[in-house]
């Protein structure tokens, strides 16, 4: 008798523990998020004698961000770029509310009375082409007043979940052709989306 209990509770907890493993089974496996900080070009990216100055993952203030990134380039002659890589979470508010913060970072760039932009290149550039792999963007040119040299500074959306944040200050390497404007944060947006696999 106790060896037929044995077994009959042996039996119970067996058929209690199929559908647990066969849905554990069935599931897929989570994907691991690409980390941010490999989608960051190198300094060389952007010429000789550019370094890396700094790089911090990015403390999202909103809860429209799972996770983000920064880093800080210096180059020759006062020449900079800094980039910050956020991304969104996937539900449809966040996805908006994460772009309006980014491309609020883009409008507060347009009123700094320290670049000098033209408001007619703004309406020129909302309507150019995206970059590769850039589904929006929102970008800007002109001048940094104080180093005279050329500056942009944009927004990127890259499918899925991706934005895109930077600013370039003088010419850089990254871009073939002409070597000033919003070329250079094209550039840029570009290479990491190509290296995004969404």
């Amino acid at each position: 008798m106790a060896l037929a209990h044995r077994w009959l509770t042996l039996l119970l907890v067996a058929l209690l523990l199929l559908p647990v493993a066969a849905s554990a089974r069935a599931q897929e496996p989570t994907p691991t998020p690409v980390a941010l900080a490999s989608l960051m070009p190198g300094a060389s990216a952007f010429g000789k004698n550019w370094l890396i100055r700094d790089y911090v993952p990015y403390a999202a203030e909103e809860d429209s961000f799972t996770d983000g990134y920064g880093t800080f380039y210096g180059g020759p002659y006062g020449k900079r770029v800094m980039i910050t890589i956020l991304r969104n979470k996937p539900d449809r508010t966040s996805m908006n509310d994460a772009w309006e913060q980014v491309t609020a970072w883009v409008e507060a760039d347009t009123a700094d009375e320290s670049f000098r932009i033209d408001p007619n290149r703004v309406i020129a550039l909302s309507r150019a082409a995206l970059p590769p792999g850039v589904a929006d963007a929102r970008r800007i040119d002109g001048t940094d007043w104080f180093m005279a040299m050329p500056m942009c500074t944009g927004a990127y959306a890259i499918n899925p979940d991706l934005l895109i944040y930077t600013r370039v200050f003088g010419n850089i390497a990254l871009t073939s052709g002409s070597n000033d404007g919003v070329n250079d944060c094209d550039n840029i947006a570009a290479l990491i989306a190509s290296h995004y696999p969404g």
